[in-house]
């Protein structure tokens, strides 16, 4: 983890007002007190799907329960038509399976549907 963000400090070294974290992304959630505007999930591995499909509805509960995501705001989700995905996951949602439908009923709609998805808090 300490090599991810000494990376992380080299490559944004010229910019300012940038905090580091190291720590899992649910206490990272957890901990927010503000909102976001643009969420980036790149949650788990693409293979195996389960462990990682869980966790990335844990992290989408908590970005609803803590009203985490402005209005508007959006999120976007990598990985989620993998190749790899395709042959363990009938939905075609790999490893966002939960979370796509969690927070679509939970007042996010889809307006990206590819190798991303891109959902927007309406």
């Amino acid at each position: 983890m300490s090599t991810h963000i000494a990376r992380s400090r080299a490559m944004t070294q010229d910019l300012e007002n940038i905090e580091y974290f190291s720590m899992s992304s649910e206490d990272f959630l957890m901990s927010g007190d503000g909102q976001i505007d643009f969420l980036y999930m790149d949650t788990g591995d693409v293979t195996p799907i389960e462990p990682t499909a869980q966790l990335h509805l844990r992290e989408s509960k908590i970005l609803v329960e803590k009203n985490l995501i402005t209005e508007n705001g959006l999120i976007l989700i990598d990985d989620v038509k993998n190749i790899q995905s395709k042959s363990q996951d009938p939905s075609d949602y790999g490893k966002a399976k939960y979370s796509i439908p969690y927070l679509q009923e939970n007042g996010f709609e889809v307006i990206m549907d590819e190798y991303q998805v891109l959902l927007r808090r309406s």
